[in-house]
């Protein structure tokens, strides 16, 4: 879609909310309705995702005659949606917009390491990169160290109760120090570090700091002229501020004409360098060391390269699926999305909201392949209303805990000792009568030991804290199966 096309589309949505703006609420209401119709998928086909909402919206005002140079910018925006709503468990539309406000003017079509294109980094990120050749725009960091540049000096607490520093600062900045509440390390200002290099107490504790800094701008300075394979061309850009790299290869280059490893070039010999710009003095100019890299000096491999085209972007027909942490289709991830969705039904009337919750968020799908379809959980919603003992646990008069987290004491198999420890039973239902019902879905195989011992310490759990009527079930659903737990 172009920038036109972009503008076209929005000062046509602006009209018609322009035009009902001065009509009944009925009649704005409808037209509101009708520009998220043209913009959302339809809830009762598709699910309403953060991916599915996108694609509807670029399905909807795609110029297919025109989008062919767009496809790459529409794929790119699409994969950015995609891992926000991985990322995010599916994502809403809100959250998206906050993002791609705060993080959207920095994300790029992703670029091949074969294109022809100029990468842009700074020093520290090309360290440990190479490339053919290496241009430096503006040489002009600092090689020698020099406290009264900086902004802001660190200094420790030693240095700073130093006797001599201590006077000077105590006589001309800060008044009676209490050594006991002096911090470890603390802060000294650009104007009060140009005070102190006036005295003879600054090379006394700043030394070590510059030689530091010093080994730091060298090592700076070897990783960015290194990095080329063939050639490397240096800007160096000539500063009032003394010990900038300028200084050393203004000093060190010249020299070495004369011993046959640099040649001065004329401006004649300088290309993109307008004639007319007087040379040079004072030993600065255009130095060269060796000859420049010709491309037609490499050996060339003939490759029959065949153009083909970028197919414009195709709009998907049938529903996006994005493979969410709970989408995942697997023997272990198909129960977990069968306790979600069994953990948001409190009773029977809950069913069908709950499945439409269910199929927007991708819990579930309408996919018949699937061993849990939305066929399937609705035909298994139907049963909880009419047969025994479902209908007891899901009738209205219950009071229902799902997933809440208890206290509950389990012996460990490898010591025997008895531990506290958080669990959440699937399901809690007081009864009217005062009975206290757990069930426990269970969603594979029948594990008997292990799965009645985990019921049993609930229902422990529960007659310590005063419950006397406790009942526990351990529901095998893929099988039909229920077992009764006694303690």
């Amino acid at each position: 879609m172009t920038a036109a096309q972009v503008g076209d589309m929005l000062k046509t949505s602006f009209e018609e909310v322009d035009n009902a703006v001065g009509t009944d609420i009925d009649a704005q209401t409808r037209a509101y309705a009708d520009l998220l119709a043209k913009s959302l998928p339809d809830i009762r086909t598709q699910p309403m995702s953060l991916v599915n909402i996108v694609e509807h919206i670029i399905a909807s005002n795609l110029n297919a005659n025109e989008s062919d140079h767009e496809t790459i910018f529409l794929h790119s925006f699409q994969n950015c949606v995609m891992d926000f709503a991985t990322k995010r468990n599916g994502g809403t539309v809100r959250e998206f917009l906050n993002y791609w406000d705060q993080k959207g003017d920095k994300i790029t079509v992703p670029a091949t390491e074969n294109s022809n294109a100029i990468n842009i980094l700074t020093i520290h990120k090309s360290k440990g990169l190479e490339a053919e050749c290496i241009v430096i725009p503006k040489a002009s960091w600092n090689i020698e160290a020099d406290a009264r540049n900086d902004n802001l000096y660190w200094i420790d607490a030693k240095t700073w109760l130093d006797e001599g520093v201590r006077d000077f600062l105590t006589k001309e900045k800060l008044g009676m120090i209490d050594e006991s509440i002096v911090a470890p390390i603390f802060s000294v200002s650009k104007k009060v570090m140009r005070d102190l290099a006036k005295t003879s107490y600054y090379s006394q504790f700043t030394s070590r700091r510059d030689q530091d800094m010093y080994i730091d701008n060298i090592n700076k300075t070897y990783v960015a002229f290194t990095r080329p394979c063939k050639e490397l061309l240096i800007f160096a850009v000539k500063s009032k501020v003394k010990g900038r790299i300028y200084d050393k290869l203004a000093s060190i280059i010249p020299a070495m004409v004369g011993d046959g490893y640099f040649r001065q070039l004329s401006i004649d010999e300088i290309p993109l360098v307008n004639p007319e710009m007087p040379q040079p003095q004072d030993g600065t100019g255009w130095y060269q060391m060796g000859e420049p890299y010709a491309e037609h000096d490499t050996v060339e491999t003939t490759i029959n390269w065949k153009p083909v085209p970028l197919p414009p972007y195709k709009v998907s027909k049938s529903v996006i699926k994005v493979a969410l942490p709970e989408n995942e289709v697997s023997a272990r991830t198909e129960g977990k999305r069968l306790h979600a969705f069994m953990s948001r039904i409190n009773y029977v009337s809950d069913c069908e909201q709950v499945l439409s919750y269910c199929l927007r968020r991708g819990i579930i799908t309408d996919v018949d392949t699937d061993v849990w379809n939305l066929n399937r959980l609705r035909q298994l919603c139907e049963r909880l209303g009419t047969e025994a003992p479902y209908c007891e646990w899901f009738a209205c008069d219950n009071e229902i805990l799902n997933e809440r987290s208890m206290l509950v004491w389990e012996i460990d198999p490898l010591t025997n000792e008895k531990n506290l420890v958080v669990r959440r039973p699937d399901r809690i239902i007081r009864r009217p009568d005062g009975r206290v019902v757990v069930v426990d879905y269970k969603f594979g195989k029948i594990v008997e030991d292990e799965h009645v011992t985990q019921v049993s310490n609930y229902m422990n759990a529960l007659v310590d804290a005063g419950e006397s009527q406790v009942e526990g079930y351990l529901w095998y659903v893929e099988l039909d199966e229920i077992k009764q737990v006694t303690l």
